[in-house]
């Protein structure tokens, strides 16, 4: 009877640790996909912090009336752990001092002055390391926005 049951073994522990690896790589990637999120998340709220002392009543501060192009340079400048030249930075500014602004209503040359809302884009294009998972790129977006203080 024993001698019939030779090979079940093998096979068991092939479907159990294929469930198990998929589990694992799945929870790798969950992993990457939320540090990459948090990276991008991240650098939206350094963009515009970084921005909201830098309007155009600044005086003290390097790059002072930052540009969307200084701010762009900034937060890839800082970013750690990611293609920084894959990444999308835009930034915009309120035409009005109205906090309730959003950033649908912004423009790329908008007002930097005090009072006015800066709101900062950053979209990186994530790939799956895991080919099973999907092959086209997943867009992390996230944005910012604070009221320039000088």
């Amino acid at each position: 009877m024993r001698h019939a049951e030779r090979g079940a073994y093998m096979v068991e522990f092939a479907f159990t640790a294929t469930v198990l690896l998929l589990l694992l790589f799945g929870i790798i990637e969950f992993g990457r996909v939320l540090y990459t999120y948090h990276t991008v998340s991240n650098a939206a709220r350094i963009g515009s912090r970084w921005a909201m002392v830098r309007g155009a009543g600044c005086s003290v501060l390097d790059h002072c009336s930052a540009t969307s192009d200084d701010i762009s340079a900034y937060v890839r400048s800082v970013v750690p752990m990611v293609d920084s030249n894959s990444m999308t930075v835009t930034a915009s500014w309120t035409t009005t001092t109205n906090p309730n602004d959003d950033c649908t209503v912004s423009d790329p040359s908008g007002n930097n002055g005090t009072g006015h809302v800066v709101c900062v884009t950053v979209s990186y294009p994530f790939n799956f390391a895991v080919p099973l998972v999907s092959t086209s790129a997943l867009t992390l977006s996230s944005t910012s926005r604070m009221a320039i203080s000088q």
